[in-house]
């Protein structure tokens, strides 16, 4: 009986299947069910939570709001290349005015910004907050791409236009270049925002790009702040 029962197991071992990450079970190197060890998604416990720099609302024109969001990933070797954000847009009571949401990219080690524009309200916004609901961590051993900007002209007329070149240090190209502008006063206090995009950077190659305004500035801009990034999963391998 004792030699059946051995070779039963022995059989029931070797034909049992192989550990996958997509089985539902926690097995093979697995630190949780179907994360972590060999597997691309990633365990709760293997990462930190973003971490909120600020949050912004811009009344560009009356009653159309901007939202722009600044967080910092301090995770190294984790990242997402599309995860949900959701904002809270409220007055100056508390009061949820409107919700909306939307999709962005995670680098690892990054700054990453949310930018949400031509929101309406009769009601005036004052403040508002992101939220990343459940983000899809991935592993990735490649850095964002190196963006240099540079702020080259400001024409402050009735529609305003701030011209920047934007350079790729890289020797690959790059795609889907985001870029966020944040504009201050003498107080450094924040007060309007705009975002524009470049499709395709080779290696080495600087572009002028615009950002513009509908109307005039209500503050004269003294500092200029720059966020751009392009999604590290999208970038050819070396």
């Amino acid at each position: 009986m004792l030699l059946l029962a051995l070779i039963i197991w022995v059989f029931f071992w070797w034909s049992r299947p192989a550990p996958t990450c997509f089985d539902e079970i926690k097995n093979g190197t697995e630190l949780g069910v179907d994360c972590g060890g060999a597997c691309t998604r990633v365990c709760s416990v293997e990462v930190d939570n973003l971490i909120s720099i600020w949050t912004r609302v811009f009344e560009i024109t009356p009653n159309n709001y901007t939202v722009v969001g600044l967080f910092d990933n301090p995770n190294l070797r984790f990242a997402s290349p599309e995860s949900e954000y959701i904002i809270d847009y409220r007055n100056s009571n508390g009061r949820t005015v409107a919700t909306s949401s939307g999709l962005t990219f995670i680098n690892p080690g990054r700054l990453i910004t949310v930018f949400k524009a031509n929101l309406i309200s009769d009601q005036k916004i004052t403040q508002a907050f992101v939220s990343f609901p459940d983000i899809h961590w991935e592993r990735i051993a490649k850095q964002a791409p190196n963006l240099v900007i540079r702020r080259q002209k400001v024409e402050l007329d009735k529609e305003p236009r701030l011209t920047v070149l934007v350079t790729n240090n890289e020797a690959l190209p790059v795609s889907d270049i985001k870029i966020v502008a944040v504009i201050s006063d003498q107080n450094n206090n924040a007060f309007t925002a705009s975002a524009t995009s470049i499709e395709r950077l080779v290696g080495g190659e600087t572009k002028t790009v615009y950002f513009t305004w509908p109307s005039e500035l209500t503050k004269q801009p003294v500092f200029f702040d720059f966020y751009a990034e392009a999604n590290a999963f999208l970038t050819p391998d070396i």
